[in-house]
């Protein structure tokens, strides 16, 4: 279990004991925070993109 937390949110991927990449983007403004954690077997990457606004975030998983 990969467990990211950012400032204002929180972020948690879960793929069993296969994991094998967790890339997570934070940008605010000209800032871009990028952490990458490798375990197993599995790719799942997150970005969010934190604006004035709010926070949006999209997560994608590419599973072999």
């Amino acid at each position: 279990m990969a467990s990211l937390h950012l400032t204002g949110c929180s972020v948690m991927a879960v793929a069993g004991a296969a994991v094998t990449v967790v890339a997570t983007t934070v940008s605010t403004g000209a800032t871009v925070v990028e952490t990458t954690v490798s375990t197993g077997a599995k790719v799942v990457e997150t970005t969010v993109d934190v604006v004035a606004t709010g926070v949006k975030a999209a997560v994608g998983r590419d599973e072999d």
